[in-house]
């Protein structure tokens, strides 16, 4: 979720049901065909790659959050007050965009068949 600061005490303000990412994602993913049920509210990570991962971003962090934001931008637009967007294909081309260069791939960045291809 990106929200603009103005946006924070008005939604941490709202009840769980309104923004609890698990319940969506439960609800869009259909989780309760396709998974176990006791899978759906689970979070699993694995540690090493994780902790590997988070040692290297350091350096890179400046990079990543320009990226991040000019990502953003292109894709999802200002945020001056509320609106509807189409946060699926909108968010997973961001967030490829972005993840191309924390794993190290910044020439796919800009490379609009690979983008299109993420989602």
């Amino acid at each position: 979720m990106l929200i603009a600061p103005k946006f924070w005490k008005e939604l941490s303000s709202a009840p769980d049901d309104v923004v609890s990412s698990a319940i969506a994602n439960t609800e869009t993913m259909q989780f309760k065909w396709t998974l176990q049920e006791d899978l759906m509210f689970k979070n699993f990570h694995v540690d090493k790659p994780l902790t590997k991962l988070t040692r290297s971003l350091g350096a890179r962090l400046p990079d990543i959050i320009e990226e991040a934001q000019m990502a953003i931008s292109a894709y999802l637009g200002p945020f001056d007050d509320w609106k509807a967007l189409p946060v699926s294909d909108s968010s997973f081309k961001a967030i490829a965009r972005t993840a191309i260069l924390v794993i190290g791939y910044p020439d796919f960045n800009y490379n609009k068949e690979h983008i299109s291809n993420t989602s």
